[in-house]
């Protein structure tokens, strides 16, 4: 039996809101969501300065995209426990994302005032991406954006 060779190399992709939420609005026809999140703000730093270590070492050691062990978000939920561990229990949500929505809102990180239908309602953006693609300017777009979300 021949070996499975990896195809995909892991790469971080670094852009604007509106280009990300456009390339996936419109080529991959994703439902998107933006959700509020529980985490303050000196960690949320903390997690983007981790992540642009992340970047920094792969560029140095590239290596291979895989579903179960390293895909956008375990790697995402590996980096947060790097700086706080044990803060992201392993969980399905780990290797099928879409249970990540859900999983973060169980463990606190997502608002829990409402119900989680009612919060997933309310954090679904594809209709605005389509409404607000027109602003070019990516500040504006994200500005627009949030405001919209903080009107409904």
């Amino acid at each position: 039996m021949a070996a499975v060779l990896p195809i995909f190399e892991y790469m971080f992709v670094w852009t604007t809101e509106r280009d990300m939420y456009g390339n996936s609005e419109f080529m991959a026809d994703d439902r998107l969501y933006l959700y509020p999140l529980t985490i303050p703000l000196e960690h949320q730093k903390a997690v983007l300065r981790a992540m642009l270590d992340e970047t920094a070492e792969l560029q140095a050691e590239p290596r291979w995209y895989n579903t179960l062990f390293s895909n956008c978000t375990n790697v995402l939920a590996r980096t947060v426990n790097r700086i706080d561990p044990k803060a992201v229990p392993l969980d399905k949500a780990w290797v099928l994302p879409g249970f990540s929505a859900a999983f973060l809102y169980e463990q606190g990180f997502i608002p829990t005032d409402r119900a989680f239908a009612e919060v997933e309602e309310g954090a679904l953006i594809s209709p605005l991406i389509r409404e607000l693609y027109g602003i070019a300017d990516p500040v504006a777009f994200s500005r627009a954006l949030r405001q919209r979300l903080a009107a409904r």
